[in-house]
């Protein structure tokens, strides 16, 4: 807005919504916000750091009156934020919002040394990713291991134990000859 107009306590403003559409194909977004009337001039487009793509603009109607919009867009977070452009032509300003892509096979039929370097790339990737299958599943049979370790462990642990229990309840009763003061115990019946 680099003619900006001078604030006036006299001066309104009427807010309207313009409209808007998008095209979408695999590189890019275009949205087309049609501002009828409006000078590049009276136009800004920003961009921060949260997503959001700001559209403001603001145009004299007579000596009191303004019209003025704001729209906010929440970019997609493939988008190439560095190469938004903005365009103005015939009423219509058109905000081109470029996608991150890989490498397209034209750039490497144009390139073939980046293309290679592409493809070892790509391979060292590969490698390191198959890495980390092999080492989570290595980890995945760690644990199975210790699972069937703990359940053996647990079944000689309630052997024991059942082996315990029937030798102390199973004893044989005591005969008279083991029946001996020594080994008697006095039981107080009240």
């Amino acid at each position: 807005m680099a003619n900006k107009i001078q604030p006036d306590l006299k001066r309104s403003y009427e807010d309207f919504e313009p409209f808007c559409q998008w095209k979408r194909d695999n590189e890019r977004d275009i949205l087309e916000v049609h501002l009828e009337g409006f000078k590049k001039e009276q136009l800004r487009v920003q961009f921060n750091n949260s997503g959001i793509l700001a559209i403001t603009g603001e145009k004299p109607i007579d000596e009191t009156k303004c019209s003025r919009f704001k729209k906010e867009i929440n970019i997609a977070k493939d988008s190439d934020s560095n190469k938004i452009r903005a365009k103005l032509s015939r009423g219509v300003l058109l905000i081109t919002i470029p996608k991150i892509t890989s490498m397209s096979s034209k750039q490497a039929a144009v390139d073939p040394a980046s293309a290679a370097t592409e493809e070892n790339i790509q391979a060292k990737e590969n490698a390191l990713s198959s890495g980390l299958r092999n080492a989570i599943s290595s980890l995945k049979l760690s644990r199975k291991m210790a699972l069937n370790v703990l359940v053996v462990a647990a079944t000689f642990a309630i052997i024991g134990v059942g082996s315990y229990v029937s030798w102390k309840c199973l004893k044989p009763a005591p005969t008279d000859e083991n029946m001996t003061n020594e080994n008697m115990k006095v039981i107080s019946v009240p």
